[in-house]
């Protein structure tokens, strides 16, 4: 339960950072600077790869394998505005769980369901009472968030900058691909 948990807040708490993924398409009313369009890459945190393509957004870690392989964390929308760069999460794909559930890409509430499904198969061995893995399910609003960072394109670099969940100042820069 405690190995869970801590994997769950540190992919919480590192994905909260950086956000990506696809979703249905955005609304065409949603205003987005064409200059984010493409793949960016950063190793300052891992290796880690986000994909803008006209308000919908991808992020994936990157698995140290020969040759690497991108491995699919969060998706949704993004829309900017004077520097602004807001992202919100619809998507997850849970490849951190892939003991418990099928791995796909989930909605929160799709993830939600897929956890509960499998409740009986987890009490007993992740989790000591059912108490404790409702517990351990609040935890999933988190990996949904709707963030807003500062953004700016130069050339050939992408640098995000902003604040993480706990309140500390961050700063990433990503080239593109």
């Amino acid at each position: 339960m405690k190995n869970l948990i801590g994997i769950l807040v540190i992919l919480i708490a590192f994905g909260a950072l950086f956000i990506a993924c696809g979703a249905d398409g955005p609304d065409s009313a949603l205003e987005v600077d064409p200059a984010l369009d493409g793949t960016w890459i950063s190793d300052e945190y891992g290796v880690e790869q986000m994909t803008f393509n006209n308000g919908i957004f991808e992020w994936n870690s990157i698995e140290a394998s020969d040759p690497p392989v991108p491995r699919p964390y969060h998706g949704g929308t993004y829309t900017t505005s004077n520097g602004q760069l807001t992202i919100t999460v619809t998507h997850h794909h849970p490849g951190w769980l892939e003991k418990i559930i099928e791995v796909k890409w989930y909605t929160k509430d799709e993830l939600r369901a897929a956890l509960i499904a499998v409740k009986d198969d987890v009490v007993g061995i992740y989790f000591t009472t059912e108490e404790e893995f409702f517990e351990w399910l609040e935890y999933l609003d988190v990996m949904f968030p709707i963030e807003t960072f500062s953004y700016s394109v130069i050339d050939n670099k992408l640098t995000l900058s902003g604040t993480d969940p706990d309140g500390k100042p961050f700063f990433q820069t990503y080239t593109r691909e």
